[in-house]
């Protein structure tokens, strides 16, 4: 028993010199060899390069240009933002649009620039073209209102296109400034101002499995006809809320079709004014162009019934398809042809010839002549004096008033106006009276 453990006990000890040699070796070796090279640290990734002018997105997906210069439909602006950059780039695009009706044409030029998929900065011009119904109206052939629209736009939250799992729809707010160049018409008609400011909300949604796209939008505005004829007027002069809805069906991802439909105010007491509507057709070839039909109703655009008459506020307005009173007197040189005879008459009748002592009868004259134009549905501008302020002091009585009448009524036979376009012409002349007439 005890060699036994001797020996088991040398040969432990064995082993274990054995293994202090070996690792003393090993370690001895190890320190005469050089130290290995650590392999090379991996090469940093290029950054992506960013392009300012990707044209990111799917094609459609940026609408077309609305009549006011905004990305949406013809219409109505939609929550989308105008060009093809996605959220790292800038897109443009340029509109023009025309619209033709049987009595008036509508152009609108412009161009808009999209920031990051996030703003959206906009300009319009509108050009509003009366053709040959401007001349019956006494406004002159190809007479126009011209607006300029400047539009802003801000994405606020969600995606149109990729939120496909929640009904949550992109939305955005936006403003248009808009410009009248017509002023003193828009004054006429009763509009309170030729500027304001239109503020939207819109909603927009696509559902890809119906190939469906829809968009509501709801607008602040005192707008008449788009700005057309001002903002404001003598009904109304604050802002209203309208809406503004579309609908679009994807036929293929080139091409869509659908309708719009827009409410406006009611601001002007001449006329009412109508909803706009339209239905089209959408073709995208390429992301550079977008073309789009449209069958366009809008309603009754007002200047049908305004007439120069109602334009001045006078009660000599005539329908479209019928000359105005001025033109039935000949025109400006009619009239003049007429008041320059009444003048001379009356100065040599002696029942009223005092009542133009110390008056300069060339003035008296172009007054009359130019009172009359406007007053007849004519292109010119009275700015004398009303009425009662020009006859206060000269305590005129109806004999005076009616011998002038008499003079008026022969110079107009004289100068060959028919009886009732003469008689036209008192109807209006009349409520004057109250006026003149001062004892």
């Amino acid at each position: 028993m005890g060699l036994r453990t001797v020996t088991a006990t040398a040969i432990r000890w064995k082993t274990a010199g054995l293994a202090v040699i070996v690792a003393a070796i090993a370690t001895a070796a190890q320190a005469q060899a050089p130290a290995p090279t650590p392999p090379p640290a991996p090469a940093p990734t290029p950054a992506p390069s960013v392009d300012l002018f990707d044209s990111g997105k799917l094609l459609a997906t940026s609408g077309v240009s609305q009549i006011e210069g905004a990305a949406g439909g013809g219409l109505t602006p939609w929550a989308l933002i105008t060009g093809y950059e996605t959220r790292d780039a800038i897109g443009a695009n340029g509109h023009y649009t025309f619209v033709h009706t049987g009595s008036y044409t509508l152009h609108s030029a412009g161009a808009s620039i999209g920031l990051f998929d996030r703003v959206e900065l906009s300009y319009a011009r509108e050009i509003f073209d009366t053709r040959k119904v401007g001349g019956k109206l006494g406004l002159g052939n190809g007479f126009t209102f011209n607006e300029d629209v400047f539009g802003a736009k801000l994405r606020v939250a969600g995606d149109a296109v990729y939120d496909q799992d929640t009904l949550m729809p992109q939305t955005a707010i936006g403003l248009q400034y808009k410009r009248n160049a017509q002023g003193a018409v828009i004054h006429a008609i009763g509009g309170k101002s030729a500027e304001g400011v239109d503020f939207y909300g819109t909603a927009t949604k696509l559902f890809l499995d119906q190939s469906v796209l829809l968009n509501a939008t709801v607008r602040a505005t005192r707008a008449n006809q788009l700005g057309i004829l001002g903002f404001g007027g003598d009904r109304n002069s604050g802002y209203s809320a309208e809406f503004e809805g579309s609908a679009a069906y994807l036929l293929s991802r080139k091409t869509a079709i659908g309708f719009e439909y827009r409410t406006k105010p009611n601001n002007l007491r001449f006329a009412a004014e109508n909803r706009w509507l339209d239905v089209f057709i959408a073709y995208f070839p390429t992301r550079n162009v977008s073309l789009t039909l449209a069958a366009v109703d809008l309603g009754d655009i007002a200047l049908q019934r305004l007439c120069v008459a109602a334009l001045l506020a006078a009660p000599s307005c005539a329908p479209v398809g019928e000359t105005t009173l001025y033109a039935d007197l000949g025109g400006e040189a009619g009239i003049t042809r007429f008041v320059a005879e009444t003048v001379a008459i009356s100065v040599a009748d002696p029942r009223i010839a005092k009542d133009f002592d110390n008056i300069n009868l060339v003035w008296l004259r172009d007054h009359i002549v130019r009172q009359f134009c406007e007053l007849t549905g004519g292109p010119c501008r009275y700015t004398g004096r009303g009425m009662y302020a020009s006859h206060k002091g000269l305590h005129l009585a109806t004999a005076n008033f009616n011998f002038f009448v008499e003079d008026l009524q022969i110079a107009m036979d004289h100068a060959g106006v028919p009886f009732p376009t003469q008689n036209r012409l008192l109807k209006i002349l009349a409520p004057m009276y109250h006026d003149i007439v001062t004892r």
